[in-house]
């Protein structure tokens, strides 16, 4: 049943509430099934992928819409880390209510996508014709100011002029982000299928754990290897799993010191 909701006046249809599409409206404080935690994480993922194809289709007429969407891939992105790092929380209230408030922040989800790069220390770099380099981090004061300037028309406080979103993005920022999320996109991806391998329940602990450590304690990206390879000899379980982090992704244990031969 539409409902009518009024305003200054006015009246209009207002579509079905979330409860009555069958929508969960009740919030959840924790998750225990790391079942339902691997099916978010998946969903998560396969969310992102679906958003780049559809951001990839726009960038070349419409690089705004296509930055926007791809700033909203990212996100979706970062849920699935966040979902990840999940499975080491336990049933701790306090950790849980962490968890729902970085959820429900852009610059946290956003944030958290780029922390796949702990696994896999890829990044794409663009130039264009005028030499400018694109490297995946937002131009502007933050990925939310990134999305909206995708979006919305906004007004130049310096000129006083509106400012339409095709005129405030350019093609290389658009496909700069594009890019590195589809980077970060497809590490989440091979991750899931080291976990999924084999023996899911261990590895999706044991991921999740190695996630805790790197968020609990400051590690240099040269370094993660040597916290994995250590982490490798608690069992022969642990061996295999971090033999098989190593095969699909290399250059974790490739990275150095910038300089650094």
């Amino acid at each position: 049943m539409n409902l009518i909701e009024e305003c200054g006046g006015l009246t209009w249809p207002r579509s079905r509430s979330a409860a009555s599409l069958g929508v969960m409206t009740q919030p959840i404080d924790v998750i225990e099934s790391r079942e339902a935690l691997l099916d978010g994480y998946d969903k998560a993922i396969r969310n992102a992928l679906d958003l780049t194809d559809a951001s990839r289709t726009l960038v070349a007429n419409s690089p705004a819409i296509a930055l926007a969407v791809a700033q909203i891939a990212l996100e979706e992105v970062g849920k699935a880390y966040l979902l990840l790092h999940a499975g080491s929380l336990g049933a701790d209230p306090a950790a849980w209510r962490g968890f729902w408030k970085a959820w429900r922040n852009h610059e946290r989800k956003s944030g958290a996508g780029f922390m796949f790069e702990w696994f896999n220390p890829v990044q794409v770099q663009l130039t264009g014709p005028d030499g400018k380099t694109w490297d995946g981090f937002p131009i502007r004061a933050s990925f939310l100011a990134e999305k909206n300037a995708g979006l919305y028309l906004e007004i130049d406080g310096r000129s006083g002029r509106f400012v339409a979103p095709r005129d405030a993005v350019e093609s290389g920022e658009a496909l700069s982000r594009l890019t590195a999320v589809m980077m970060l996109a497809s590490t989440a991806l091979k991750l899931l299928d080291v976990i999924r391998d084999t023996d899911t329940d261990f590895r999706f602990n044991a991921v999740s754990a190695i996630v805790a450590r790197l968020e609990a304690r400051f590690t240099l990206q040269q370094d993660v290897h040597k916290l994995l390879d250590e982490f490798g000899t608690q069992s022969p379980a642990h061996g295999l799993l971090v033999r098989d982090l190593k095969a699909a992704f290399p250059a974790c244990w490739r990275a150095t010191p910038q300089g650094a031969g």
